[in-house]
């Protein structure tokens, strides 16, 4: 269905968090941030659709079908995140693209038959989320969008 005023459908969902991992030292999958699956339940690991968490080490990026890890280690001063899905990308492989503080992380594969998605915060035992702020939106082209320079 197409937005109102719109003749065409929107090209990237977009979510944007200013966030921090104010504990990350442990490898924790389920102390996650970020977009889950249809019908998925917020704590198990693979109903992630794209959420960010931290493996002790690094920030990473992970669903159900692939995960990345970020060039930068993890620590706890807050960060712009950025996931961003591209639904002209006919193949799921690389569908998905994350930035923190405007640098791009990567790609992981984008999954297929698991939309609509709903976004979240979980937290399991150890690691902690700092939330200040989340937007989520469509976008039709990245021409007037910020990168989120620090």
């Amino acid at each position: 269905q197409i937005l109102m005023g719109e003749t065409i459908l929107p090209r990237f969902l977009i979510c944007d968090m200013y966030a921090a991992m104010t504990v990350a030292s442990a490898d924790e999958d389920q102390t996650a941030f970020g977009l889950f699956e249809d019908n998925g339940t917020i704590s198990v690991a693979a109903d992630q659709l794209a959420a960010i968490s931290s493996d002790g080490v690094n920030f990473k990026l992970r669903s159900g079908a692939d995960s990345d890890v970020s060039a930068i280690a993890v620590d706890n001063a807050y960060h712009w995140f950025r996931i961003q899905i591209d639904r002209t990308i006919s193949a799921v492989t690389d569908g998905v693209q994350w930035f923190i503080d405007g640098v791009s992380m990567g790609t992981i594969d984008r999954e297929a038959d698991e939309w609509p998605v709903y976004w979240g915060i979980h937290q399991l035992t150890t690691n902690a989320i700092s939330l200040a702020s989340a937007h989520i939106y469509y976008a039709w082209d990245l021409r007037n969008l910020d990168q989120l320079r620090a």
